[in-house]
């Protein structure tokens, strides 16, 4: 995670060109790391997983007076969404630090379909206000805010939007490993034609330098 955290540092002080140029640098060395990017975006499954939420919230199983049921936005929803666009800007150099900000940036350069990125982005803004909202209401109750809300208290429209955008982490979840899987083999190519280019380089030059020592004069 010191990793994720480093990507979306952003300068306060100083010269904000010394950070923005080892950031650079790190994306650099992480795109040609295979191992380390699947590592990196394997954190998305740290916790606990929405599927049994949205089961649940497909089937209607929840209603008003059936007690507490306590979901955690951040681990459900939230860090799911946002780090899988955190894994895909890592891969494809994306330099914004916002998760909308990234999600735009990939969306224009035909990494992630437009209508992907709309869900993003409208899923996350949906699980912020959720978040803001119950935190709000536990502070008027002089309550230490826990990220949590209690999904049998909701409207029927927000159990119902709550369940489309958990049905958008689930999608995104196996998704974002097959665009990380693109972005690696991009890199592959793109790797391998860089070698091939320099080693044909090496060979020409080795080949000059061996013509022009045969054409010296004896003695």
């Amino acid at each position: 995670m010191n990793l994720a955290i480093f990507m979306d540092a952003h300068a306060v002080c100083g010269d904000a060109r010394l950070l923005k140029e080892v950031q650079r640098g790190l994306m650099r060395i992480a795109i040609d790391n295979d191992a380390m990017l699947s590592r990196f975006a394997a954190a998305i499954n740290s916790f606990g997983s929405s599927h049994g939420w949205w089961n649940r919230l497909l089937s209607r199983g929840l209603g008003h007076g059936e007690g507490e049921q306590q979901l955690n936005l951040k681990k459900e929803g939230i860090f799911p969404l946002v780090h899988g666009v955190r894994s895909l800007a890592l891969a494809y150099r994306v330099t914004q630090i916002s998760t909308t900000s990234r999600i735009e940036a990939l969306v224009a350069d035909g990494k992630l379909e437009s209508s992907m990125g709309t869900d993003l982005t409208d899923s996350l803004q949906f699980f912020m206000g959720l978040k803001l909202t119950a935190g709000l209401a536990e502070l008027d109750k002089a309550k230490a805010v826990t990220g949590t809300i209690d999904v049998a208290r909701l409207s029927t429209l927000d159990r119902d939007l709550l369940k489309d955008t958990l049905g958008i982490v689930k999608q995104c979840k196996p998704a974002c490993v097959q665009w990380l899987a693109k972005a690696v083999n991009r890199s592959t190519r793109l790797i391998r034609r860089q070698r091939d280019a320099g080693a044909a380089l090496s060979h020409a030059l080795v080949g000059q330098s061996q013509a022009r020592v045969a054409a010296l004069p004896p003695g």
